[in-house]
């Protein structure tokens, strides 16, 4: 029962409560209701799952929030891909976020809150955005001895002093190149040079670091940097969070290989369509690496 008449004319304030929802019950409010969420971010390289993210969103979404708010429960999905014109692993900075953005979903859900999809290809390799001074200079002696250009490498890392002790940093590539997040018609062109020119440093970074790590691979001090795909890292920091909370599907195409045609989105391939071993065995540790960590937790 609502205390006080609902007449504005008698009682203007209890009719002012009722209409901005601040209802008395028996002189107390009455409590607001406390809906869940079920908030599962996906995952996947970046062309390789559209159709079946598609559908997550188009069709099984819609369904799941039908049934769950009859439940008191609110559905939503984070797709990490949705809108972007561009590789988001390709940026750690991005990366950053998304763990942030995983460990919220983890700390509000209350079921499971990542989805990740693997297939054929492994994906866009995550480079570091700190490096210590011994690890900076170990890789740039080892890659002029390897005879790689390393300019990139000392014009993308930069050396703050303010940390201690000091770390190179990565350049985040938003900040260099300000049209890369914010493309837009009055852009197009600037956004179209920068994006070829950060790819073709981070292509170059990407190589620079696997050439090094691969022939110096006895190198301690190198130990920490596993340059891991995003999908990998998201994958692996959830299963710290909590394994119980992370899903996976993994999907094999069997017959695909470098000359299958429009093979792009589905296998990895190095600059003039050749197979990236590399990431292709880095690909097989990681599918293993899945099922054993769910073999363990079930």
């Amino acid at each position: 029962m609502v205390s006080g008449y609902v007449n504005n004319h008698n009682n203007p304030d209890a009719y002012t409560n009722v209409m901005q929802g601040q209802v008395l019950l028996n002189g107390s409010q009455v409590p607001k209701i406390i809906w869940n969420q079920i908030k599962i971010l996906i995952i996947s390289n970046k062309d390789e799952f559209d159709i079946e993210r598609d559908m997550l969103v188009t069709e099984t979404l819609p369904k799941l929030q039908q049934y769950f708010l009859t439940q008191g429960i609110y559905v939503y999905f984070i797709d990490c891909n949705l809108n972007w014109n561009f590789d988001l692993s390709k940026n750690p900075y991005h990366i950053l976020r998304y763990m942030k953005e995983l460990k919220d979903a983890y700390q509000t859900s209350t079921g499971h809150f990542l989805l990740t999809f693997v297939g054929n290809k492994y994906g866009q390799i995550v480079l570091p955005i700190e490096l210590s001074t011994i690890d900076f200079h170990n890789i740039k002696n080892s890659a002029s001895d390897l005879g790689k250009d390393i300019k990139l490498l000392e014009e993308w890392y930069l050396l703050d002093d303010k940390l201690s002790p000091p770390m190179y940093k990565l350049k985040d590539p938003d900040e260099n190149f300000s049209t890369i997040p914010s493309r837009s018609i009055s852009t197009y062109d600037i956004n179209s040079c920068e994006n070829q020119e950060w790819n073709e440093a981070y292509f170059n970074l990407v190589d620079l670091f696997l050439s090094v790590l691969n022939e110096k691979s006895n190198m301690k001090s190198m130990h920490d940097i596993q340059l891991l795909s995003y999908v990998e890292m998201l994958f692996n920091y959830s299963i710290k969070l909590s394994p119980s909370g992370s899903m996976c599907i993994l999907r094999q195409l069997d017959g695909l290989n470098e000359k299958s045609k429009g093979n792009e989105s589905y296998i990895d391939l190095l600059p003039g369509g050749r197979l990236d071993k590399i990431r292709q065995e880095k690909l097989k540790r990681f599918r293993e690496s899945i099922i054993n960590k769910f073999s363990i937790t079930n």
